[in-house]
């Protein structure tokens, strides 16, 4: 789970994340070739393995369960199929209860990327499934420090 303030980064770094998870020609281990067929799809906005919900939007309990739905079918090309939750803390009690199991127990190509601005609004037993990662915002004088 990403969490922080608007603006820091949270679901391009979901984004980036799940484009380099599912790059079939890792450079260096840690970059994306932006050559293959899972890089090409996903720069030209088409990738069948990386899926966002903004849960702003789209917060019902339904929602949810057309996503779990998806989350049963494996991908055709590549090993993971990354599922990206933005804004993950307007979802409604009932949405985040059926989110749950699948959550507890995902498939084995299914990675889940929360993102959220407040992460006290997430119901205690989701907090407790993920790995929290916080955003902060850089200090102006850090920012020219680290460019230079």
């Amino acid at each position: 789970m990403f969490c922080g303030p608007r603006g820091v980064g949270k679901t391009t770094c979901a984004r980036i994340l799940a484009k380099t998870i599912n790059c079939l020609n890792l450079k260096i281990e840690t970059e994306a070739c932006n050559e293959c067929e899972s890089c090409t799809s996903f720069n030209e906005h088409n990738s069948f393995n990386i899926h966002e919900l903004d849960a702003a939007s789209n917060n019902s309990v339904e929602d949810i369960r057309n996503l779990v739905e998806q989350v049963r079918i494996p991908p055709q090309v590549g090993d993971r199929k990354i599922y990206i939750i933005d804004e993950v803390h307007m979802l409604s009690q009932a949405a985040f209860n059926a989110f749950l199991k699948t959550l507890e127990e995902p498939p084995a190509h299914a990675i889940f990327i929360l993102a959220t601005t407040e992460k006290h609004k997430i119901i205690p037993t989701i907090l407790s499934r993920c790995q929290i990662f916080d955003f902060k915002r850089i200090q102006g004088g850090r920012c020219r420090f680290s460019f230079g």
